[in-house]
């Protein structure tokens, strides 16, 4: 995705606009998905702590201006760990929890 958006931001510099900053955060572990609805409209979700955890990780580029952070969790699932290039951030804080989480930056995946 970071990459794409770097193909697309020199596509908006070249036309004088502001490029677009996201921010991605993942963890890892047990979620529910479901899908509800009928034959005109149906939705896909997911539900967990799981999910709310990576959502607050996501928000946390902001304050750390990073574009890309994943838990300990994830990391520990990785299968090819030497192929991310990452950079402890610390233990954080996540809203709504009692325990805090360990975040790296993503700098490189090879």
């Amino acid at each position: 995705m970071l990459k794409e958006l770097e193909k697309f931001n020199a596509g908006r510099i070249l036309k004088k606009a502001v490029p677009i900053k996201i921010g991605i955060g993942m963890h890892t572990g047990v979620i529910m998905l479901g899908t509800i609805g009928g034959n005109i409209r149906m939705d896909t979700t997911v539900i967990s702590d799981v999910v709310n955890i990576a959502s607050r990780v996501e928000g946390l580029n902001k304050e750390y201006g990073t574009a890309f952070l994943v838990t300990e969790a994830t990391l520990n699932r990785s299968e090819f760990p030497g192929a991310i290039q990452q950079r402890k951030i610390g233990e954080v804080p996540i809203r709504g929890k009692e325990q805090r989480i360990t975040i790296y930056e993503v700098q490189n995946v090879n």
